[in-house]
C-alpha cells in the first residue's frame, strides 16, 4: 500500500560534511578572535592571552563545527553563555594558530582578517625562556 505524500514518514537526511569554506563563513559572521588583558591572583601584572571564539544561540551548529575541528586535531570546547547562548572556544595556541591559517584564505570582512593577523602575530612573537626558579 502506498501512502499519500503528506502521510509518508520522512527520511532523515545524513549528516553533512563541513568544510573549512563553511567554518570560515560562522567565524566571519558569528566569531571572534584578539587579545585580552588577564590579571591572575597573586601577580604583579597583567598577562596578555589570545583567544578565538564562536557564539551562538544554538548548540547543534557549534557542536558540528566542534567535532570537524576534533577530527582535525584542533582542540576546542562548548562553554554555556551569560544570557542563553552558546561559545565554541580554542584556548590552546597551536589549535588558534592552525585553525587561523586554515580559515583565512575564506574570510571576506577586512576586521575579521585584521584579526586573524593580530592574534598570529602575538602566537609567533618570540617569548621570554623561563629560567631554573628561584631560592
Amino acid at each position: 500500500m502506498v501512502l499519500p505524500a503528506g502521510l509518508r514518514p520522512r527520511r532523515l537526511a545524513a549528516p553533512r560534511k563541513l568544510t573549512w569554506k563553511e567554518v570560515a563563513a560562522w567565524f566571519d559572521t558569528e566569531g571572534s578572535a584578539g587579545i585580552a588583558t588577564r590579571w591572575r591572583a597573586g601577580r604583579r601584572k597583567p598577562e596578555r592571552i589570545s583567544f578565538v571564539n564562536i557564539a551562538q544561540y544554538e548548540r547543534r551548529p557549534l557542536e558540528l563545527i566542534h567535532r570537524f575541528l576534533r577530527a582535525r586535531n584542533i582542540h576546542s570546547y562548548i562553554e554555556n553563555a551569560s544570557k542563553g547562548g552558546h561559545i565554541l572556544l580554542i584556548q590552546r595556541l597551536n589549535s588558534q594558530r592552525r585553525f587561523l591559517v586554515h580559515v583565512y584564505p575564506h574570510v571576506l570582512n577586512q576586521r575579521k582578517i585584521d584579526q586573524i593577523h593580530t592574534v598570529i602575530a602575538f602566537i609567533d612573537r618570540p617569548r621570554k625562556k623561563k629560567g631554573p626558579p628561584r631560592k
